[in-house]
Parts: structure tokens; sequence; C-alpha cells
């Protein structure tokens, strides 16, 4: 297991269940799990797929409403081109406040959307503004068996004095 940092969190690489070509290197993810904070100050852990092509941080709806996680009342509707045609989405918009396990006390707010989609859809980490400018996601592909055969997902605190203290 690789040795981190008391600010960074490494996390394997996993080969996902998307199609590849054969005798090439399979699809990677990495998933990370959070502790999530709720509307009634408690907190629930959820895992969250990194997701370098996402520019927001997002929860499905359903998610956020059955564990108490706030949503927030700006909602919007927009049009999205999917692999099935164009869909509208009902989306909502608000801020999310998680602590990494791993990185205990350690507790940041990013913007989020909470969209209304099947709760099979991952919660997603973008890699958005908020999220680069706590964070720098950094990833490995040196092979480190037997728990991350495809590498590391390396998630590094970026100034440790600007995460929040938890809440009371």
């Amino acid at each position: 297991m690789a040795i981190a940092r008391l600010d960074e969190i490494a996390v394997p690489l996993k080969k996902t269940a998307a199609a590849f070509r054969p005798g090439t290197t399979p699809p990677l993810e990495a998933r990370v799990k959070v502790n999530v904070r709720t509307r009634a100050g408690g907190t629930e852990e959820l895992e969250f797929v990194i997701d370098s092509g996402a520019g927001v941080t997002s929860i499905p709806w359903a998610t956020a409403v059955s564990w108490g996680i706030p949503i927030g009342t700006t909602r919007v509707t927009s049009s999205h081109t999917t692999f099935q045609g164009r869909v509208a989405i009902d989306t909502w918009r608000h801020q999310v406040e998680i602590e990494f396990v791993g990185l205990p006390g350690k507790w940041f707010v990013f913007d989020c959307q909470f969209p209304d989609v099947t709760t099979t859809v991952p919660c997603i980490l973008g890699i958005g503004g908020d999220v680069l400018r706590h964070l720098t996601i950094a990833l490995d592909g040196t092979p480190q068996p037997p728990h991350a055969d495809y590498g590391f997902a390396r998630i590094t605190v970026v100034d440790p004095a600007h995460s929040l203290s938890p809440s009371p």
C-alpha cells in the first residue's frame, strides 16, 4: 500500500465495467469515500467517483433526499444529449459539506448539483474550480499489487489551513 502524507489519501484505480478494446488498458476509475453533512447536523458516508470530465460535483436527488442531505431550493431544468438522445433533467443546485474518509477533521464545501436521475447513477466528485481550489488530484499509474494493480489517484489538500473546522 502506498504511504500517504497526513494531508493526502491514495485511492486505488480499478477497472470499470465499461467496454474496452482487448489488448488495451481498460478504462479505470477511482472511488473515494466521503462523509457528507446532513440537514440534522450528522453525517452519512457516501462513495464518489472521481470524474476528471465533470465540472461540478453531483449527488443524485433521490440519494440526497433519502440521506437527509440539504439540496437547496434553486431548481433548473436543462437539456442534455445522452446516448439515448436529448433529455430534460431537473437539477437542484446547492453546496455540500464533505470530509474525506482518511482525512479526518478536514471539511470542505463544494458547489453541488442534485440531478433528478436514477439512483444507480453514482455520486460524482467533479474537478470544477471549487474542488481544485482546495485539492490536487493526481493519477499515478504505477502498479502496486495486491491493492492497486493499476496505480492510485492521490488526493492532496492544497492548503490544510483552508479546510473548515467540523461543525459543532
